[in-house]
């Protein structure tokens, strides 16, 4: 499930294999730019979970992936390949073939510009990522009475998070997903943001974990297994051993999982309810 580490990890691999190689074919969504033949990618930049190719002739297209996009490379792409991906780059030796939810071509000097850009919250993976603008944006009315599961998903508010982090930050910081916003104050939400930055960039790159630190060269304790309670539904909590919860959320109907011992309601919602079945 690509999130903001995913994204940030392609842009850079793109950019070590693409920038200076000509481009012998691009082709967008079964369409042959034929303009792009011969041309450069000049830079691969990743913004929250949107990637921006630019090339020197002066275009761009943003890439956001979606829940199941992906990139992959093959030597050599077939005609069928080439007319199904999204988003293919061509060079000499290598083709990058994207399935993706949005692609979008636009002038290099408006990518930055575009709506979809200019509506998201700051980068979490950015240079210095600014928690005290983001809690300010997640202090707007129309956040106060939303669950804070759903807020963290708000790609105007902060951008990179997806359902992944959501669900380890909220067990990290034992906040039940749906407990509202204006119920956390500002420093819980500055630090569940903080965290969030830190697990993703000791993420990008690697194998996705919340219950280590790859990148000081830690590895989850054995048994424990590489996340604290995401895809872990019925299966025992690692720290209390009740059991793992799940339920759908928010207008894209996300599965959040939760401990209800280790993030307990304080409303009676419906995380709360009797059975804990979730709806699947």
């Amino acid at each position: 499930m690509p999130e903001g580490d995913n994204v940030h990890a392609h842009a850079a691999e793109l950019g070590e294999r693409l920038i200076g190689t000509a481009l012998t074919a691009v082709w967008s969504r079964g369409v042959d730019m034929r303009g792009l033949r011969g041309r450069h990618v000049t830079s691969t930049q990743a913004i929250g979970k949107n990637l921006v190719l630019a090339f020197d002739e002066g275009t761009a297209v943003r890439v956001h992936l979606g829940i199941n996009g992906h990139w992959r490379s093959v030597a050599r792409a077939t005609p069928a390949q080439l007319g199904q991906a999204q988003l293919a780059l061509v060079t000499e030796t290598t083709t990058f073939l994207c399935k993706a939810r949005e692609i979008e071509w636009t002038r290099a000097r408006f990518a930055n510009r575009s709506r979809a850009i200019a509506r998201l919250g700051p980068d979490l993976l950015g240079d210095t990522p600014d928690l005290d603008a983001i809690v300010t944006r997640a202090r707007q009315p129309e956040h106060a009475a939303r669950p804070i599961g759903e807020l963290l998903l708000n790609q105007s508010v902060a951008a990179g998070l997806g359902n992944v982090y959501k669900c380890e930050l909220l067990f990290l910081h034992g906040l039940d997903p749906w407990t509202r916003v204006d119920a956390v104050d500002d420093d819980k939400l500055r630090a569940i943001y903080r965290d969030g930055v830190r697990w993703m960039r000791a993420n990008v790159g690697r194998s996705r974990t919340t219950t280590a630190d790859l990148s000081r060269g830690e590895l989850p304790a054995r048994g424990r297994g590489r996340f604290w309670v995401y895809g872990r539904w019925r299966r025992a909590c690692h720290r209390c051993g009740e059991s793992i919860r799940q339920r759908r959320q928010g207008p894209g109907l996300r599965p959040t999982y939760w401990c209800p011992r280790c993030q307990p309601s304080a409303s009676g919602g419906p995380s709360q309810s009797a059975s804990g079945a979730a709806s699947i």
